[in-house]
């Protein structure tokens, strides 16, 4: 009988010990475990509107037309028209040029002199 006690104790601490030891990895599992935004990459472009409405702006930069999208967070000068030199912060989302700001820059200087005599 005693032989018979002994036996149930150690196979009570084998299944205890075994309780815990598959416990253990799934508690750390949980903290190791952690949720995270992927980073997104910010663009800045300077040129010309094109065009302008709620919710889209064609600008001219250089000799290539970019549309960006426009939402309730674009941040934005309250006159924006075809013709305005500005500077757009964009990334893109859904492939497509979100802005996320729209500021006016100044019109670039004509920087050819002029050489007739």
């Amino acid at each position: 009988m005693a032989s018979h006690t002994r036996i149930l104790s150690i196979a009570g601490v084998l299944a205890l010990g075994a309780l815990t030891a598959f416990a253990a990895p799934q508690g750390t599992a949980k903290s190791s475990t952690k949720t995270s935004t992927p980073k997104v990459s910010t663009h800045v472009v300077e040129g010309s509107v094109v065009a302008v409405s709620n919710d889209s702006l064609t600008l001219r930069s250089g000799k290539k037309d970019m549309t960006f999208k426009l939402n309730s967070e674009t941040q934005k000068p309250a006159s924006l028209a075809a013709g305005s030199q500005v500077s757009v912060n964009y990334h893109d989302e859904a492939n497509q040029h979100l802005a996320t700001s729209i500021q006016p820059s100044a019109a670039k200087a004509n920087t050819k002199a002029s050489t007739k005599k």
